[in-house]
This record gives structure tokens, C-alpha cells and sequence, in this order.
């Protein structure tokens, strides 16, 4: 992984500066897919980018510049980073990007109002969370994709089959986003 657009506040004083044609993020984005090699099975090439929560409007130009690239996601829960604004960094499939949010659990203690030692209790109890909002999320998802037609036949009644794929797509979309 290479660093790219890091999540810190101070990473616009390097990262925002322009070079050559662009900003020095988008021109180590640009570099990073160029050299990333061949596409493995998976449609991503071996090499990924950092990429900071914390910026989305980045995060999405950096997508847009890095269809191939897989994205490490710092930045999310402690730093500010929303899932709102996670999602730009994966694909129109739902794929390419593992989200970071280890300092929200090493650090949950703090949100508890005592004095610390009882860190480990509030680290399970952070990460299970963070876990139970991922089944919850996926959960919701599969029963959006599975029901999505007889859903949307329920709201909108017969109408034509070129709207019905619209819609079918956008919902495909919005239920690959709960899970994130």
C-alpha cells in the first residue's frame, strides 16, 4: 500500500500542493494505478492506496482515477471519517476498499467516562458494535436484493420494464451500500 491521500489534517500542506497537471494526491494516485501491474482475478492490481476517510470529495476523484486499485481506508469513527463518506472509496460493485476504524476500538475506553482500566471491556465491546452493525448492515442488503422486485412493484405498480430496470439498478446500488 502507498501512501496517497492520508487521512491527518495536516495532509492537505503536502497532498494538496499542485504538481505537474494536478495535486500531488492525484498524480501519486495516478502513478499508483499506472505502475500497479497486471489485473488479478479479483479486477484489482497488486499494489493499493491509503486513502483517507476524512476527505471524500478526494476519496471519490481518487476512485474515479483508480478503478483498479485497492483502497486502505484510515480514518473512519475517531478521526471524523463517516460511512457516508467511506463510501466513495468502493467500486459500483461494492468491492475494492477495507475501512479502517482501529483507534474507535483501542481507544473506546475514553468514551466511557472512567479512568481507563477497563479498556478491554470497552475494545470488545466497541468491536462487537462495529461487528453487529456489519451483520445488521449485510442483513438488510440481502433482504433488499432478494425482495427488490416484488418491493418495487409494491410502491410503484405495473410500469414499464425500461423504468422497472432503472430502478432495479439504483436499488441494487443504494442495498450494496447499507452493509458500509
Amino acid at each position: 500500500f502507498v501512501l496517497v491521500k492520508t487521512s491527518n489534517p495536516g495532509s492537505g500542506e503536502l497532498q494538496n500542493v499542485a504538481a505537474g497537471d494536478g495535486l500531488v494526491y492525484q498524480v501519486m494516485g495516478d502513478l499508483v494505478e499506472k505502475l500497479g501491474g497486471a489485473v488479478g482475478r479479483d479486477g484489482f492490481t497488486p499494489c493499493g492506496a491509503v486513502t483517507g476517510a476524512t476527505y471524500p470529495a478526494e476519496l471519490k476523484d481518487l476512485r474515479a482515477r483508480m478503478p483498479r486499485t485497492f483502497f486502505l481506508v484510515p480514518g473512519y469513527g475517531a478521526q471524523g471519517g463517516t460511512a457516508e463518506d467511506v463510501q466513495h472509496a468502493f467500486t459500483r460493485d461494492g468491492r475494492g476498499a477495507i475501512v479502517n476504524a482501529s483507534r474507535s476500538i483501542m481507544c473506546a475506553w475514553q468514551k466511557t467516562g472512567r479512568d481507563g482500566t477497563d479498556y478491554q471491556e470497552a475494545a470488545r465491546s466497541a468491536g462487537q458494535l462495529v461487528g453487529l452493525n456489519g451483520i445488521l448492515g449485510t442483513a438488510v442488503a440481502v433482504f433488499c436484493l432478494v425482495t427488490r422486485t416484488a418491493q418495487l412493484r409494491l410502491f410503484f405498480g405495473t410500469i414499464s420494464e425500461d423504468v422497472m430496470q432503472a430502478c432495479l439498478t439504483y436499488f441494487t446500488i443504494t442495498a450494496l451500500s447499507f452493509p458500509f
